[in-house]
């Protein structure tokens, strides 16, 4: 075979080559886009799922989920003082349900209800009575021992 033909065969043959490898390169990008699209997705759903799990200690009961998908809870923040942490907060007169606690800051959920709620704050020999609250809102933020 002349070397000319050769070389023009070899040409010939990279091009293709170049073509195919720019065809599978778009191809790739594609893949690569569906998939972060996808992933996404995935993580998007598992967020909402996550938003929509209920705090520790309220799971439903299966025999009484008809009457409670019919009740109203809200939230209500305790700012509470340094002296006071750790305290048995009661609202009334039934052990709090706590979302979340820090030293100074306890998060509370309370059934809507057409009275005030009573909250109690007690450690030790003290004890902090504010007057009952009505809640009608989440994150209302209460002071109870000032």
């Amino acid at each position: 075979m002349p070397s000319r033909t050769l070389h023009r065969t070899t040409m010939n043959n990279l091009r293709r080559l170049k073509e195919l490898a720019l065809k599978y390169k778009w191809i790739f990008s594609g893949l690569l886009a569906m998939i972060g699209f996808v992933a996404s997705l995935i993580t998007l759903l598992d967020h909402y799922e996550r938003k929509q799990v209920a705090p520790i200690g309220l799971e439903k009961n299966p025999s009484t989920q008809d009457a409670a998908s019919q009740e109203t809870f809200y939230t209500v923040k305790l700012l509470l003082p340094a002296r006071i942490e750790g305290a048995e907060i009661l609202v009334d007169s039934q052990p709090a349900v706590i979302v979340q606690q820090t030293p100074t800051i306890v998060t509370v959920q309370v059934k809507r209800k057409t009275t005030g709620h009573q909250f109690t704050v007690r450690k030790g020999e003290t004890a902090c009575i504010p007057p009952p609250q009505l809640i009608r809102e989440n994150n209302v933020i209460i002071h109870p021992c000032r």
